[in-house]
């Protein structure tokens, strides 16, 4: 079994209809990462750009092809996808609107 490390958001909210507070949680679509990478990112200094960092050096510019239709057979071209940078584009991009609705950002592994 895999240790993964999680990164979500949590906040603290109230409830005035109950009078009660309660906790808030988003989480980020992550990519699962191996045992040992799980602990070395969560002991880094910053896991946030450690989990970052793992995800660039395992992420690769690959060639997609294009369609013109969804049905032609043959493709009209190709176009150079890197899903590790698109990834840490949306983790940064997350963790930005998280924060702006007053969400802390956590991390762990599990």
């Amino acid at each position: 079994m895999s240790i993964n490390f999680r990164i979500y958001a949590e906040r603290e909210i109230f409830i005035p209809s109950v009078n009660k507070s309660d906790t808030q949680q988003e989480s980020f679509h992550y990519w699962q990462t191996p045992t040992k990478a799980s602990y070395q990112i969560i002991e880094s200094d910053n896991p946030i750009q450690a989990y970052k960092d793992w995800v660039l050096s395992n992420a690769r510019d690959e060639q997609e092809d294009v369609y013109d239709d969804p049905f032609d057979d043959v493709p009209s071209g190709t176009k150079t996808v890197n899903y590790g940078k698109e990834h840490v584009v949306q983790l940064d991009k997350w963790i930005s609107e998280v924060e702006s609705d007053g969400y802390v950002i956590k991390y762990e592994v599990w």
